[in-house]
């Protein structure tokens, strides 16, 4: 009986805790190759600018324009709150928050935007669709390079799933890391929207 509470306990944590990103030389079976500093590009992460603008595309080809200020983005989205969730489809705990972002977006679609971003997942287009149908996804889905970019905006992004939510001036407002009840999310809402 003990050993069935610890299982349970223990399959709950990982549940909740989210996903961590896949390690790529895990997910590729080959050996880790070093370079000399001498090939590495002249636009590194360190000079990368931040600030630059930058669009996110959308599965259905729609696009996002975006630019990074000092109080979080400029968002060019009619004035929304939008919640970015950072995600990938061989997520367990992403797909399962896909449920409760349907539901925001059902309750508050007029006033609030929300965008699935993809990232640390190599996958077609097509199969991105799939996961789209999967999930029946009523959000939108960034796809792309752009999504790498956003992510260096942000500092980087450890734990998936990662919600963070801009009001409609673009101003951070919250961010959550892992599986977030859909409770905690409308009540979240309630106090930006």
């Amino acid at each position: 009986m003990k050993f069935k509470i610890l299982l349970a306990l223990l399959m709950g944590f990982f549940v909740l805790a989210g996903c961590e990103k896949k390690d790529e030389q895990s997910a590729n079976s080959e050996p880790e190759i070093t370079q000399s500093t001498e090939n590495i590009p002249a636009e590194s992460t360190i000079g990368t600018n931040y600030t630059a603008p930058f669009s996110l595309t959308f599965t259905n080809n729609q696009i996002l324009n975006m630019q990074k200020n000092k109080n979080g983005f400029s968002i060019e989205n009619g004035g929304k709150t939008t919640l970015f969730a950072f995600f990938a489809s061989w997520c367990d705990a992403c797909t399962i928050q896909a449920s409760a972002l349907n539901t925001l977006v059902e309750k508050y679609g007029d006033k609030l935007d929300v965008v699935a971003v993809l990232i640390a997942d190599e996958i077609s287009l097509d199969e991105l669709k799939e996961y789209e149908k999967k999930v029946k996804a009523k959000f939108k889905i960034a796809y792309g390079e752009a999504n790498d970019f956003f992510t260096g905006t942000l500092g980087g992004i450890s734990e998936i799933p990662y919600l963070v939510i801009y009001d409609k001036k673009g101003k951070f407002s919250a961010q959550y890391f892992g599986l977030i009840p859909e409770e905690i999310l409308t009540l979240e809402m309630e106090k930006i929207l």
